[in-house]
């Protein structure tokens, strides 16, 4: 027998999540549950009818016939107690968005966890009546066909791993305080995933960062220079990254530009350090990308530390990847350049042993594995990397444990980049991706062949990027 009361449902009509256990339909996170939007969810869980004007929501047109597009069944959030539900969809929703990053990498956006609130009852009304701030909608289901938003093109599922041990410790926050500092972080990083530029301007994002990076290192409200104390908060768990602390300092007066405009709070030549921080920041191209990194494994840092893990195991991660590689990239790029650079080069290179030999390694190692050409604070000239690109070529004729079809494919590519012809340099390097693999053989050889590759991607890029 079916109860009478009626239940609080949210609709996510674009989202399909995926469990990572098998037979798994539902994904719990404390006392909220989702649930496949599938007759049995209807029939076993919610007890009541589905309402016809759900097949509103419809999926994107084929584009090869003139079918009706599919109707979209997404995700049905529901929790043992209304009001509770009511009060903390906003912030369960993105703990979901967080944990699911473990797999989805950034490839979902914010837009595929859209939700309206709606009641479940016996007996469905004909219209559509979803909630918004405005009021309740109230439309003949028969006039409505909603299509997803471009974001979501080519979509396809979320996965979320709940026992992952950082994860079952968040959702554990969320379950006993869901306005935990760490569940506050994660709502603020969540705002800022929006596709769409109008939706979440880029200006507004980093105010979102800043509100993210102030939830979870716990800053005081009545902290002053609050930017400075986020560098500060930050050099602790980054102190191998001495350019941070200044670049997030900057951000936060960034910030002041969206949040106070022409009040005062933002930076002026009566300020000079804040000043040369705000400007370096701005300065910089990048920066959304690696802020949503930066969140991401900060709230990951304080969860380790929430937990009381101290020395985890790591895997590699993106994310702390892209971090480096936007503070290091010119340092790595100086220091390697220092090896090559000067009159008989090639020889000083060739003839290296001993420490000189293991220094020139690690400078190489360290480009190939830590340098990105778009995480470089201004983009060197064309003029100085072909110079260095052919330095390296010049080892190579000149390496005994290099085939001479390889010598003369180095040759063909520093001619390119020295003649400016980036298509050439570009076409080169699609026939040559193998050579990105250093470390077998003879050392020297391989080294040098992978650093002709990973330079001449500096063509991959165009000017504008």
């Amino acid at each position: 027998m079916q109860n009478s009361t009626p239940r609080l449902v949210y609709v996510l009509p674009r989202l399909k999540l995926a469990g990572t256990k098998y037979g798994q339909k539902e994904v719990r996170l404390g006392r909220a549950e989702f649930w496949p939007d599938e007759d049995w969810t209807w029939a076993n869980i919610i007890s009541k009818p589905r309402p016809s004007w759900l097949d509103i929501f419809h999926e994107f047109p084929a584009s090869e016939d003139d079918r009706e597009p599919d109707v979209a069944r997404g995700t049905l959030l529901i929790a043992d107690e209304d009001n509770w539900l009511r009060e903390n969809v906003a912030k369960v929703v993105p703990v979901l968005y967080y944990v699911g990053q473990t797999e989805d990498r950034w490839q979902t956006p914010a837009e595929a966890f859209q939700h309206s609130e709606f009641r479940a009852t016996n007996n469905p009304a004909a219209l559509v009546s979803l909630m918004t701030k405005y009021g309740p909608l109230l439309e003949d289901e028969r006039s409505l066909q909603i299509y997803p938003p471009l974001g979501l093109r080519g979509h396809i599922r979320f996965r979320v791993r709940v026992d992952e041990p950082l994860n079952a410790e968040l959702i554990r926050r969320f379950s006993a305080n869901p306005n935990d500092r760490i569940v506050v972080a994660c709502r603020h990083l969540f705002r800022t995933q929006f596709t769409d530029p109008f939706l979440a301007p880029f200006d507004q994002d980093e105010a979102g960062y800043c509100a993210c990076l102030e939830a979870v290192l716990g800053i005081d409200s009545a902290q002053r220079d609050i930017g400075k104390e986020l560098g500060k908060r930050l050099a602790m768990i980054y102190a191998d990254l001495p350019a941070l602390p200044e670049w997030v300092e900057g951000l936060y007066a960034s910030r002041c530009d969206f949040v106070h405009g022409d009040s005062g709070a933002n930076p002026s030549p009566a300020n000079p350090q804040k000043q040369k921080a705000y400007e370096s920041f701005r300065e910089r191209r990048g920066k959304w990308t690696v802020l949503r990194s930066l969140c991401k494994d900060v709230i990951r840092h304080q969860i380790e530390q929430a937990a009381g893990i101290s020395n985890p195991i790591r895997f590699p991660n993106a994310d702390e990847a892209l971090i480096d590689s936007y503070f290091q990239s010119d340092d790595l790029w100086s220091t390697f350049k220092r090896h090559v650079e000067g009159e008989n080069a090639a020889t000083r290179i060739l003839g290296l042993a001993g420490e000189p030999l293991r220094a020139f390694c690690d400078a190489a190692s360290d480009l190939l594995q830590r340098h990105r050409w778009d995480c470089m604070k201004s983009r060197p000239s064309a003029k100085r990397v072909a110079n260095t690109l052919r330095s390296v070529q010049v080892a190579i004729l000149n390496c005994p444990g290099i085939e001479q079809a390889d010598k003369d494919d180095a040759l063909a590519v520093s001619r390119a980049a020295g003649n400016g012809d980036a298509e050439a340099v570009k076409d080169w390097i699609a026939h040559h991706e193998e050579w990105q693999e250093y470390g077998r053989g003879e050392p020297m050889a391989s080294y040098l062949k992978a650093i002709v590759l990973h330079i001449a991607r500096y063509y991959e890029e165009t000017e504008d990027q």
